[in-house]
């Protein structure tokens, strides 16, 4: 190939991943009700099909390190492996997932294509530009669009595109957790923006800033605005000689925080206590569930049952008095002791996974409660169920190696793009404590990780100022945003 069409290629490449950066977030459309599949899906699978014919098409141009492509022939060969699970009602269930996650091995074999071309368009980038705009812009569509959904304002000229839902503070993503995973994503790299010498970026990071907070805020998601807060802080402790960044990170993290107090809503819309501990608490019954199940898994250790496993062993394999601790946490059941008897709402022809239970209790009145427990709230954990122990340990490698490794670099090899994706990185690690993997947000987590592996190499290039002579305030690191 000439190296001016090596160069177009390149380009092309880079603006197909911006492209799909900008409109992933907010992809929605909604084929029909039907319920034989999410079809609110669609497009978001169409985009991701677009990049798996790009990363093909980059194969003779790309060289990917081995680390890469053993992360991802490992991941493909372990979905692959769930097409014989035994134990599931269909095969469609893991081609194409859970009804409502649409993360089946279809799914999979996408992501992994984001990765290779992520990495193949990234490690050519000279700056980040191109791949931390997009995101900080489609946060402020996000904000917008959430701002009106909680003033409940009806968008009609919006519903004629899409079904834009006045009724719930959800925005494109479908869940307000989803939504957190999002801003986790975008919140430091805003702030870093403000720092930058291209006058443009710079002045747009100050509009966008306090519009993705505040979008942040009114989503009232509890675990992902903690754990914005805590990276802001984090963030603020690395930049402390810097007296803009230690303002603007005290102000987004108030921001965040309070935001929502501020900004009048609809009496539909109830507040929820930010400083509350019961999605703590609930999710410890969760991991306390996943972890009796963990070792019944098909196969294990070595492999997963697929992504429907965790609920396929509560409905088959947990005495439902354990997921009776659950409900009363999280649904506010009276104590387990009312209860004078159950009856399992489910046969031979039931479906795996929807089992019902009525709950009969002492003073006459019964609950009908479906499982409602789909996943084990913990990303780690839910990998160990879909695709083993072996999976789950590559993907603490992926996310969790670079946070190391930033750890023992030199300070002056500490670049600023390097500290903005590290702490996006353990944003994104502390809200995957308590979450799990979604198509709407995952594939943004690993272009950012696999972003942050780049960078990291980028960073064991600067040279120590001390011996070299290197002035950090007027010579740029190689291959940084300032370059």
């Amino acid at each position: 190939m000439k190296p001016d069409e090596y160069k177009m290629t390149t380009k092309t490449l880079e603006v197909v991943l911006s492209l799909f950066l900008f409109l992933y977030p907010i992809l929605y459309f909604q084929l029909s009700d039907t319920n034989a599949i999410d079809s609110w899906f669609f497009i978001r699978y169409a985009a991701l099909i677009f990049i798996f014919i790009f990363s093909i098409l980059s194969i003779k141009n790309s060289k990917p390190s081995l680390i890469l492509l053993f992360f991802i022939s490992i991941n493909i060969i372990l979905a692959l492996i769930q097409l014989v699970n035994p134990f599931e009602d269909t095969p469609v269930l893991n081609l194409y997932g859970l009804a409502d996650r649409a993360d089946g091995i279809l799914y999979q074999i996408l992501l992994m294509s984001l990765a290779f071309l992520a990495f193949g368009v990234i490690k050519k980038l000279q700056n980040f530009d191109f791949l931390f705009i997009p995101l900080i812009l489609a946060g402020i569509f996000q904000s917008v669009l959430i701002f009106f959904q909680y003033r409940q304002i009806n968008l009609h000229f919006l519903e004629t595109f899409v079904p834009y839902n006045a009724d719930s503070v959800l925005g494109f993503m479908g869940h307000s957790g989803y939504l957190g995973g999002f801003y986790i994503s975008i919140i430091t790299l805003n702030i870093y923006y403000t720092q930058s010498k291209t006058a443009l970026y710079a002045r747009m990071a100050y509009i966008s800033l306090p519009i993705n907070c505040l979008g942040m805020s009114l989503v009232q998601n509890r675990s992902s605005v903690v754990s914005a807060v805590f990276i802001i802080l984090i963030y603020l402790l690395t930049q402390i000689k810097n007296p803009r960044v230690i303002l603007l990170s005290i102000t987004s993290a108030f921001m965040i925080y309070f935001g929502a107090s501020v900004i009048p809503q609809s009496k539909q819309l109830a507040t929820k206590n930010l400083l509350s501990l019961t999605t703590a608490f609930t999710r410890f019954e969760i991991w306390n569930i996943g972890i009796q199940l963990l070792p019944q898994s098909w196969l294990f250790p070595f492999w997963g049952g697929g992504v429907g496993e965790f609920k396929r062993l509560i409905s088959e394999k947990l005495p439902p008095i354990e997921l009776f601790k659950f409900y009363q946490k999280e649904y506010k059941w009276q104590p387990l002791s009312e209860i004078e008897s159950y009856k399992i709402l489910s046969d031979k022809n039931t479906p795996k996974r929807d089992k019902m239970f009525t709950v009969f209790w002492k003073d006459k009145h019964y609950t009908i409660q479906n499982i409602s427990l789909d996943k084990a709230h913990n990303f780690f954990l839910d990998k160990a169920f879909s695709i083993g122990l072996l999976g789950a340990i590559l993907w603490m490698v992926f996310y969790l190696y670079p946070l190391y490794a930033f750890i023992r670099l030199p300070i002056y090899q500490r670049s600023p793009e390097l500290i903005a994706l590290t702490t996006t990185l353990i944003g994104i690690q502390i809200y995957y404590i308590f979450w799990f993997a979604v198509m709407q947000v995952e594939p943004i987590h690993v272009t950012l990780a696999i972003a942050t592996w780049i960078a990291l190499d980028r960073a064991k290039a600067i040279p120590n100022p001390a011996i070299h002579g290197f002035n950090s305030s007027t010579t740029p690191p190689p291959q940084s945003l300032e370059a």
